[in-house]
């Protein structure tokens, strides 16, 4: 499948840290890659929240702007996780020479993020009994 991984991967994180979204690049010929596009989508957000092409300045979804980079050839890094961020991912990479489809690479990981219930600082329960803590 060009590269495609089938399987998704499943990333957990806690609130606060950095984590890398993996996505491969393999030309399906040489196994370099040709200029290329790289778009990440989250589940539920119509547009891509990160595209990166060449050497231009990425393109970032306000939500994510100053916490997300690229991390090799197409993985995605995200600095600071918040509650929010949890959920599916889909990394799409638009290979643009004309001899082959455009998407030989992609694929989807899904971010769990721990202790994910407001700013990592410790709150005394409200109440003593064992109910509700984690």
């Amino acid at each position: 499948a060009h590269g495609l991984r089938e399987e998704p991967e499943f990333v957990t994180a806690r609130a606060g840290e950095g984590v890398v979204l993996r996505c491969d690049v393999i030309h399906p010929v040489t196994g370099q890659p040709p200029p290329y596009v790289v778009e990440w989508f989250k589940f539920g957000v119509p547009i891509p929240i990160f595209i990166k092409f060449g050497y231009y300045p990425p393109h970032v979804d306000p939500e994510y702007a100053g916490r997300a980079s690229l991390h090799d050839k197409a993985s995605l890094r995200l600095e600071q996780v918040r509650s929010e961020d949890q959920g599916w991912y889909e990394c799409k990479v638009l290979m643009l020479d004309q001899q082959y489809d455009t998407f030989h690479n992609g694929s989807w990981v899904h971010l769990t993020i721990n202790g994910a219930y407001g700013p990592p600082s410790w709150k005394e329960p409200k109440k003593t009994s064992s109910e509700g803590l984690l």
